[in-house]
């Protein structure tokens, strides 16, 4: 039974368009009296929602459904480019966590009579899964209203990457290490207040991955749709 390693993919594919874009972006706006270039750090609480399928013989028929919540905090460093008008702000810019995250092993007991189990001889094992989590990226869009000289509300358009391996044990199937890239799209609102070359944010965002699926040697499917959520603050200088 796989169904465990559906909560492994949770994140990459780099969007080249977006990429392109935000450089874009970054080189017309270099000549604007109100530009500047901001770096910082963010530490972000986060609720990662899975919802697995498993269709056991590939028949398009789902055998078995699971929905798990995790909850963690991440850290990640950004760079961002701020056009500032009298009313308006608007900032383009790249969020990378610059460590990779360990997914605990979870396990689940299985009864087979088949894969590595004798013919009609029923076994029973423990399934294992465990993952890692690396390159995270997100490139992003912040449009927005000023309400006071050093305060702005602000909307996020934003786009997600990341690379992930997971590990799965299974009995009744030939053991699996396999990558996956996670693309996301990101909306979110939040406040940023500005205190001489220093700024803060806070920030609640919503990322909905994309649905990843795969399929072991003994034709078990499984697929995942992730969503997450987070409520993060950000620190950060202008330059």
């Amino acid at each position: 039974m796989l169904l465990p390693l559906i909560t492994i993919f949770k994140t990459k594919g780099i969007m080249k368009k977006l990429f392109a874009t935000t450089l874009s972006v970054l080189l017309l706006s270099a000549s604007s009296a109100f530009a500047g270039m901001g770096i910082g750090v963010t530490l972000s609480s986060n609720s990662l929602d899975t919802d697995a399928k498993e269709d056991v013989d590939s028949n398009t028929t789902i055998d078995a459904t699971k929905s798990v919540t995790d909850k963690f905090m991440a850290g990640s460093i950004f760079a961002e480019y701020t056009l500032d008008s009298d009313a308006y702000v608007i900032s383009v810019g790249i969020d990378y966590v610059p460590m990779d995250a360990d997914i605990d092993k979870r396990t689940t007991t299985q009864s087979s009579i088949a894969g590595k189990a004798a013919a009609g001889t029923a076994t029973t094992g423990t399934n294992s899964v465990e993952g890692t989590i690396s390159d995270h990226m997100t490139f992003y869009v912040q449009p927005g209203i000023k309400m006071t000289e050093a305060t702005t509300f602000y909307g996020t358009l934003g786009y997600s990457t990341a690379d992930v391996e997971g590990k799965n044990s299974s009995l009744s199937s030939t053991n699996i290490t396999s990558g996956r890239d996670l693309e996301g799209r990101k909306i979110g609102i939040g406040l940023r207040h500005q205190r001489g070359d220093y700024f803060f944010k806070v920030d609640y965002s919503s990322t909905d991955y994309n649905t990843v699926g795969w399929q072991t040697d003994n034709g078990t499917t499984g697929m995942a749709d992730l969503d997450n959520k987070a409520l993060a603050l950000s620190m950060g200088k202008s330059f």
